[in-house]
């Protein structure tokens, strides 16, 4: 499983945002239902007698056309709120395989050091010997020789 692509989140987080700002304005429901309370107003008691059953009629249908708006923004906030839920599980599972994945890094860098402190040493012992060994070299076979061609001359 591959690292997610920023994009990915970023695309699903702009359809989010879209389907929040697509939805069709509660304000405009509102001044229906204000635009009703007032005509009537207007209207008194003389026309509230004549008109009362139409104007029941008509605000019957705002409260019903109010009530279904309501419950259309509700079934959105919920489809938002599980898709925004699905979006940090599948975040949470993506950061904690990641930390898994840096976690073993880690452990693989922290074998490599010490592999490579082992080997530095044993190159430094290694560097010990054959200074030692040309010392030898140098003690046992070149001085006599070297001497020796000294006395000769």
């Amino acid at each position: 499983m591959g690292f997610p692509q920023v994009s990915e989140f970023e695309t699903e987080l702009a359809q989010l945002a879209r389907q929040q700002t697509d939805r069709k304005p509660a304000a405009s429901l509102s001044q229906k239902v204000y635009n009703l309370a007032s005509s009537r107003r207007e209207t008194g008691s003389s026309g509230a007698a004549t008109n009362a059953p139409g104007e029941w009629a008509r605000t019957f249908d705002l409260i019903q056309e109010a009530a279904e708006l309501t419950c259309a923004s509700e079934a959105r906030a919920q489809e938002m709120v599980n898709r925004a839920e699905a979006l940090m599980k599948r975040a949470f599972e993506e950061l904690q395989s990641a930390e898994k994945r840096i976690q073993a890094a880690e452990a693989a860098q922290r074998a490599s050091d010490a592999r490579a402190f082992e080997a530095e040493s044993r190159m430094r012992e290694a560097e010990e010997w054959l200074v030692r060994l040309q010392d030898a070299l140098v003690k046992k076979l070149i001085e006599p020789r070297v001497a020796s061609r000294g006395q000769a001359a």
